[in-house]
């Protein structure tokens, strides 16, 4: 005859201790705020959000100094954040002040737009991102004009990655810019 045991064995003590501990943090997390914001108590703290912002000046063809207003946790109310904006897949070229007052014209044209990718900061730690105004991207527009090359990341927009190969092999052919035949033969 078997006897049966009075409290279960010590591995079933052991699950239920880990799962009142996994619901004792799911429910302490619940009452703290839900989602990280971008203006404060997160990683995302001052973090430029996709929509319109200020250039405060352009320092090269692909780096810009921008002012946007972001949202501040919990209040119905916004706060400046001024940030290095590196255009993403786009890389400067020899024609440094041609591309500056290129980007400096574009961007005065229109209210500037910011869109992001999966990829948020560079190793130097500037945003990263891409620059419209009125529906035309500045990324874009300096590779086709020749004053930028198509510098691209693995894992950033296979679209963006192809319409700036292809503004690339547009400049090349018609010579503009850095493609032109006298920078070429002055190599």
């Amino acid at each position: 005859m078997r006897r049966f045991r009075r409290y279960p064995p010590w591995s079933v003590w052991v699950c239920v201790a880990i799962c009142a501990a996994l619901a004792g943090r799911y429910l302490w997390s619940r009452g703290s705020s839900a989602a990280p914001h971008a203006a404060e108590g997160s990683s995302l703290r001052g973090s430029l959000v996709v929509g319109e912002f200020e250039t405060v000046r352009v320092e090269r063809a692909d780096l810009l100094i921008v002012r946007q207003q972001v949202p501040v946790l919990g209040q119905n109310a916004f706060q400046p954040l001024e940030a290095p904006l590196q255009l993403l897949g786009v890389k400067s070229s020899a024609l440094a002040e041609e591309g500056k007052l290129f980007t400096s014209k574009f961007l005065g044209s229109g209210t500037p737009f910011l869109d992001l990718d999966r990829r948020r900061l560079d190793n130097a730690g500037h945003f990263l991102a891409y620059v419209y105004v009125d529906g035309r991207l500045l990324n874009e527009e300096l590779i086709r004009a020749g004053l930028a090359q198509a510098d691209l990341y693995p894992g950033d927009n296979q679209t963006m990655h192809r319409n700036f190969v292809k503004a690339e092999k547009e400049a090349k052919r018609t010579g503009r810019g850095i493609w032109a035949k006298q920078t070429v033969a002055g190599r």
